[in-house]
């Protein structure tokens, strides 16, 4: 076993189609949203893995530290990414899941998710009365994230499980989608 009991897993390697380009490489108050979130898991966790597919060499060269897992068909969807990552990830009690296009997420939140870690429950983001991501997932619910429709993600599972809620303020869950959210993070520096 692990010498810490649970991983983080980044995910980073989507098409980023209503972009038109790779979000992980937007920059942010000087760093690219992977390197940003990258920073953040490992101010409070060692085992940081950053599941990376779509332009890989470019956001390979993103990374600060944290493990590489490769995921070839990156292209088929969040759930098929999930899945990707979980299976390396199995000799771990927990997992926590996030995305790396939440440029305002304090790591205060990572650290609140894992301080209410438990075993038997998902530990989830609440924000406005939603359940989501990033969320911690026990070892009892790696076989539901592995059975994931590859265009779905585990959102549903967050929602109809027995879950530990955190909140967070939405203006922290700024998810960067659209050179819309683009503008909206630079106008808020």
């Amino acid at each position: 076993m692990k010498k810490d009991n649970l991983a983080i897993l980044i995910l980073a390697g989507g098409l980023s189609k209503r972009l038109g380009y790779p979000k992980q490489l937007v920059e942010y108050q000087g760093q690219s949203l992977l390197q940003n979130s990258i920073t953040k898991s490992l101010s409070v966790c060692e085992n940081v893995y950053v599941l990376l597919g779509n332009m890989f060499e470019e956001c390979k060269k993103q990374n600060q530290n944290a493990k590489i897992i490769y995921h070839q068909d990156y292209d088929k969807g969040i759930g098929s990414s999930i899945k990707a990552g979980v299976k390396e990830l199995l000799d771990f009690d927990f997992i926590l899941i996030t995305l790396c296009d939440y440029p305002l997420l304090p790591k205060e939140h990572l650290k609140a998710l894992m301080d209410h870690r438990d075993r038997q429950k998902i530990t989830a983001t609440l924000c406005d009365n939603f359940l989501s991501s990033p969320a911690i997932f026990p070892k009892k619910f790696y076989s539901l994230l592995l059975e994931l429709e590859d265009k779905k993600g585990a959102k549903t599972i967050i929602q109809n499980y027995p879950n530990i809620p955190i909140k967070l303020n939405k203006k922290y869950l700024l998810d960067i989608d659209t050179t819309e959210d683009i503008k909206r993070l630079s106008n808020l520096n």
